[in-house]
């Protein structure tokens, strides 16, 4: 879908949508939309290569999910193909429509007053099993299919939406072809607060104050991305904009589409933060250069952790718990805790303003001592993430890593209404099978594992710097930055063919 349907259909202004294909990678989306005063609101840090359809199936959202929401909140309407062939048009509905269709004998009624009487016999059970956090991405979105539904019964909205069950599904409902999204206006004027801390924690102990003052984002970097940000020669530029050697930085930004608003909101920001936390050092940071460099550095972070030398590696397996904020330090420090005692380490990055740090332990999966390792913390980190009243998968969907701990985080119960979700979309099972329904153990299809050898082969380059061909290859973290097509390094084979196959990424 990414090399074939990629088009942008049309865009209404007045109305503020857009209708794409879903292969529309969100970059060209933006590049589009400037002209308009408009942008799509979710922002992932893959926007270079990362669509809309992809974004739409795992729900995402970015660093400025705070004030945007996630890629749910912004599906107007859809198109999908089942796996049976049927073609669901879905949008919103009014009361008329969505009774004239319950009774309708085709797939497309059967399915819809399935949906709904399924969360109505299950009323409860959603309103329990559903975290109440900002970002939750755990199994179907039901909880939003059932206020939609009990708003339209109460005479509270004037619509229903189906269509925002397939957010998150992650493919196993049905295989997206065109996508009506809504779009906000361009706030063109950003200023950063860059407030620099003696360690993690007292970083997220201060969340609470900084997000009175209403950021547009919060980014956490920490004390491993900044140490192999000060020793990267790419980098020496842009860490020279910190004034110390923190060992944790927030990245406050705000938006404002008025210079002289936005100066007196950050600056008024400073005055009552600099008042608060007088172990911090604050910067404002209003020259568009100097903000880009503070973002270099963030969105460095995941590649500079991949390129720790040796077979012990950052892995992305509990990088998505979403805490209330409140109880962010303390599952943090807990979680931390419980991986010393072990002595394992690991880096935490990303969102703080929503409660969602990508924390990734290093681990060597190469060993079977490092596979038992990944399994003790991800139920370590399931068990914290409930006790503190969270959400376990909260941006990068459920998948092969967290699908098997649904059950734990959203009961018996709710699991059932997934998999009835599943029949009713998808009875054969087809579509994207062991993901979110009767997953597959999370340990299973790793890309290692005990006893794995690299092979070795002979090679023209020398890969010295790497200490073999095989290592060279193994950095590769699977993030698709070889899919870029817009600017920077690129891959000139995937730029030619645009064919997965071609890909660094295939290829690794």
């Amino acid at each position: 879908l990414s090399r074939s349907f990629d088009r942008i259909l049309e865009v209404d202004v007045e109305g503020r949508t857009v209708r794409l294909q879903p292969g529309v990678v969100l970059d060209h989306l933006n590049e589009h939309l400037e002209p308009l005063d408009l942008f799509f609101g979710p922002d992932v840090a893959t926007s270079s290569r990362a669509t809309l359809g992809g974004m739409a199936n795992n729900n995402s959202s970015g660093a400025r999910s705070i004030k945007y929401g996630m890629t749910l909140n912004s599906i107007r309407r859809l198109r999908a193909f089942l796996a049976d062939g049927t073609l669901l048009d879905w949008g919103p509905m009014n009361r008329e429509e969505v009774d004239r269709k319950r009774k309708s004998e085709d797939r497309e009624g059967r399915i819809l007053d399935g949906l709904i009487r399924l969360v109505e016999s299950k009323r409860e059970a959603i309103r329990k099993g559903f975290p109440n956090t900002l970002r939750r991405v755990g199994g179907y979105p039901l909880d939003n299919i059932l206020n939609q539904w009990e708003a339209l019964e109460k005479g509270e909205a004037d619509t229903f939406n189906p269509a925002k069950i397939f957010a998150g599904s992650e493919g196993t409902l049905g295989i997206l072809t065109e996508l009506t999204l809504d779009l906000v206006p361009l706030e063109r004027n950003t200023a950063l607060l860059m407030i620099e801390y003696g360690d993690v924690l007292e970083a997220l102990r201060s969340l609470p104050r900084i997000l009175e003052h209403s950021p547009s984002a919060v980014e956490l970097i920490d004390h491993n991305i900044l140490g192999q940000a000060f020793n990267s020669p790419g980098l020496r530029d842009d860490v020279s904009i910190l004034t110390g050697r923190p060992n944790a930085v927030l990245v406050v930004e705000f938006q404002s589409s008025e210079a002289d608003e936005l100066t007196k909101k950050v600056e008024s920001a400073f005055n009552a933060l600099t008042r608060d936390l007088p172990e911090a050092k604050l910067s404002i940071l209003l020259d568009r250069a100097d903000q880009k460099r503070v973002w270099n550095i963030r969105k460095a972070g995941l590649g500079m952790m991949m390129r720790m030398k040796g077979r012990e590696k950052p892995c992305a397996f509990i990088e998505d718990a979403a805490i209330p904020i409140d109880h962010l330090p303390h599952y943090v420090e807990d979680l931390f805790a419980f991986l010393a005692e072990r002595g394992l380490r690991a880096g935490a990055y990303a969102h703080a303003s929503v409660g969602l740090l990508h924390i990734r332990p290093i681990l060597n999966l190469y060993e079977d001592t490092g596979v038992g390792q990944l399994r003790e913390v991800a139920e370590k980190s399931v068990e914290l993430s409930l006790k503190y009243g969270g959400a376990f998968s909260g941006e990068h969907g459920d998948g092969f890593a967290r699908s098997e701990f649904l059950k734990v985080t959203h009961g018996e119960q709710v699991v059932e209404a997934f998999r009835e979700v599943k029949r009713l979309f998808d009875p054969d099972g087809l579509m994207n099978p062991g993901k979110i329904v009767d997953p597959y153990p999370m340990d299973r299809n790793l890309r290692y594992g005990g006893g794995y050898e690299g092979k070795e082969v002979e090679t023209i380059f020398d890969y010295q710097e790497d200490g073999s061909f095989s290592n060279a290859v193994d950095l590769c973290s699977g993030v698709g930055q070889c899919r870029n097509r817009f600017v920077g390094v690129m891959c000139p084979s995937y730029m030619a063919t645009r064919n997965e196959f071609h890909t660094t990424r295939a290829r690794a």
